[in-house]
């Protein structure tokens, strides 16, 4: 770790520690508050994390962790609307491990858009596929093994 991190974190530290000792004692609000200011900032100046939402979540982190160590692939979602979703998995995953982080990273981005919908996933996969290079992927214990898939667009 550098210097100028290391004193960035003390910096930050000390912030909360004032912040903590300025009243005897906060209410369950302001410390989720405190709590989420400190968050934002550790994402916002950690290099590795920046990129992350700032209401991030410990399994984008681990994520992210996973990423940054080989252990994890990124596989582009190429939606309707343009928009690509990035989804992060293990590199032994399944096409159906795939499908269940897929799920799981829609069900986050309406969430943090607001929406209280449901989908039903059911009616999603019987409408849509999974295809790569203009081949279908239906078999959903196929793995997701193939190196060249990291950072490809289904």
């Amino acid at each position: 770790m550098a210097e100028g991190e290391e004193y960035s974190d003390s910096k930050m530290n000390n912030s909360v520690s004032n912040k903590c000792s300025s009243s005897d004692s906060m209410s369950h609000p302001e410390l989720i508050r405190l709590f989420q200011q400190t968050l934002k900032q550790m994402v916002i100046n950690d290099p590795l994390l920046k990129g992350l939402h700032e209401q991030v979540t410990l399994e984008e982190v681990e994520a992210v962790l996973a990423l940054e160590r080989g252990q994890a692939i990124t596989i582009l979602v190429e939606r309707n609307n343009g928009e690509p979703w990035r989804v992060v998995v293990s590199q032994n995953s399944t096409l159906y491990q795939f499908k269940l982080a897929l799920k799981h990273h829609a069900a986050l981005h309406l969430a943090r858009q607001g929406h209280n919908k449901k989908l039903s996933w059911k009616h999603i996969w019987r409408i849509y596929d999974l295809s790569f290079n203009g081949t279908r992927i239906t078999d959903d214990n196929r793995k997701l093994i193939n190196p060249l898939l990291n950072g490809e667009t289904v």
